[in-house]
């Protein structure tokens, strides 16, 4: 299914996004940092760049959620090519299956928007971060 195959990837694209996010995070702590040693930050500094990264890592867990493997109901081929099974029992069946693709589909755009949004929540958390460590 199409609409399947956009879900996966946009939510490999948050895997990859949350990725990169986060180790371009912790470079710019690094070159920026007052020292050699994370305890070095405040209290403050430290509460910022560990909600950022927490974030990123709640996105990329939910992304890859979306990509486990889901069970798609369908109709037996036997009974299609058989042709022992009703006209109208196989399409109940066929829109049983189809309905139940799109719960799962669904499903998995709700948490694609959850992804998205603790990563935009993330990017701006850091960016808050940035700003403290760097006044």
């Amino acid at each position: 299914m199409q609409t399947k195959a956009s879900l996966e990837q946009r939510a490999i694209t948050v895997i990859t996004t949350s990725g990169v996010l986060v180790t371009l995070a912790f470079g710019f702590a690094a070159a920026i940092t007052k020292a050699q040693n994370f305890k070095n930050f405040t209290e403050e500094e430290r509460v910022l760049l560990v909600a950022a990264l927490s974030l990123f890592c709640i996105a990329a867990l939910i992304a890859l959620l979306i990509n486990v493997p889901k069970s798609y109901d369908s109709p037996a081929i036997s009974d299609m090519l058989a042709g022992a099974t009703p006209k109208a029992i196989l399409a109940n069946r066929v829109l049983a299956a189809v309905d139940n693709a799109r719960e799962i589909n669904n499903r998995r755009a709700s948490s694609l928007a959850l992804a998205f949004a603790a990563q935009m929540l993330a990017v701006l958390v850091l960016a808050i971060a940035v700003g403290v460590v760097t006044l």
